[in-house]
């Protein structure tokens, strides 16, 4: 891989080499805001969930990949895009909310509903979610999320326990785009499992090979009574769980640019670019 932060569509995602980035905010800590009531009391506003944000410099950039930037950056675009640190592809490529089924969809009219605290097998204690199905359709799912433009592995892991005599599974759908469209004719890996049922709960494990043509991956699950903290990684094997550090919705604002090398028509083009990245939505 030539590059370690990325930007652009679902499925159009271009590396940038050399990005230096400034001091991020991660947005876990709350915006807070101090008001004074009608009476001159101390009012706290609280917004739970704070919008981070990327200061980068990006040094000597081809056309291409400078183009990407400059038009998700013009008014009247939808500045709508995924935005990966290498921090994101190492760690967890779902986004905060993916990292903790906040944003997973669910069929047939199954539920989600958010369990207590549970323990894991290597002594995590980790907040939980219990799915109200039991049967053998594959009733929940991650939304969509890319997977490296330049190929190779990605590592999906999940935490979860088994409802009582069954054999609760994990796998990938490979999709071609953010609906969730299938790769043409339809791609699904190998599916991890466990019959644990009780105790604390095992780390599910699948390292695959994107097929060609796929430019991302949904986790789907059945029959589990218990999951937790499920991960997505561009590498070889697990890391420590991380909360999710991918953006699905990014906003370029405040681009320069200086021109770094020109040889003429047809030759070797290459400038530099200084932007903030912004989370939205």
């Amino acid at each position: 891989m030539r590059a370690g932060y990325f930007f652009g569509p679902f499925g159009g995602l271009v590396g940038l080499p050399d990005v230096r980035p400034g001091v991020d905010t991660d947005g876990l800590s709350p915006e807070v805001q101090e008001k004074r009531d009608i009476v001159g009391r101390r009012v706290l506003l609280v917004k739970l969930e704070a919008a981070r944000q990327w200061p980068v410099q990006a040094p000597n950039l081809y056309p291409d990949e400078a183009s990407v930037v400059k038009m998700l950056a013009r008014p009247g675009q939808s500045h709508r895009g995924w935005w990966l640190t290498p921090k994101a592809i190492v760690q967890n490529v779902l986004t905060p909310k993916g990292s903790t089924f906040e944003d997973w969809t669910t069929l047939s009219g199954a539920t989600l509903p958010a369990g207590g605290y549970v323990e894991t097998v290597d002594g995590l204690a980790v907040h939980s979610v219990n799915p109200d199905y039991d049967g053998d359709e594959w009733r929940y799912q991650s939304r969509p999320v890319p997977i490296s433009p330049y190929g190779g592995p990605v590592t999906v892991t999940m935490y979860g326990r088994a409802y009582i005599g069954k054999t609760a599974e994990v796998r990938v759908k490979w999709v071609i785009d953010e609906s969730g469209s299938e790769i043409p004719g339809g791609a699904t890996s190998v599916a991890a499992s466990t019959t644990v049922d009780s105790g604390t709960l095992p780390r599910l494990v699948l390292t695959l090979n994107p097929p060609g043509g796929a430019h991302g991956l949904m986790i789907q699950t059945r029959r589990f009574a218990v999951m937790a903290n499920p991960a997505v990684t561009w590498t070889a094997d697990a890391g420590p769980w991380s909360y999710g550090e991918g953006c699905d919705r990014a906003f370029i604002h405040d681009v320069r640019s200086s021109l770094q090398e020109a040889q003429g028509p047809g030759g070797l083009q290459r400038e530099s670019l200084t932007f903030t990245v912004s989370e939205v939505g």
